[in-house]
């Protein structure tokens, strides 16, 4: 499978089911984690998709920890 297909299949299923987990990938792909980091890295780059610690979430998501770790610092 090319890359741009296994990302494009890694999109939907994040569509699906709201979030994608680096192991599960691996396991559904029979890839190796680094390939399905490089594919994440990419899709991020792409403003497809948010990095999260050991997967991602869709990047239209307002996910709490993203909103806090993304804000700009209050001035007080």
């Amino acid at each position: 499978m090319k890359p741009a297909e296994r990302q494009d299949q890694i999109i939907a299923q994040l569509l699906e089911h709201g979030s994608v987990h680096i192991m599960e990938l691996c396991e559904r792909f029979q890839v190796s984690e680094g390939t399905i980091r490089n594919d994440l890295r990419t899709l991020e780059a792409q403003g497809r998709l948010i990095r999260t610690h050991g997967g991602a979430v869709p990047a239209d998501v307002a996910h709490p920890v993203l909103a806090r770790r993304n804000r700009a610092p209050s001035t007080i």
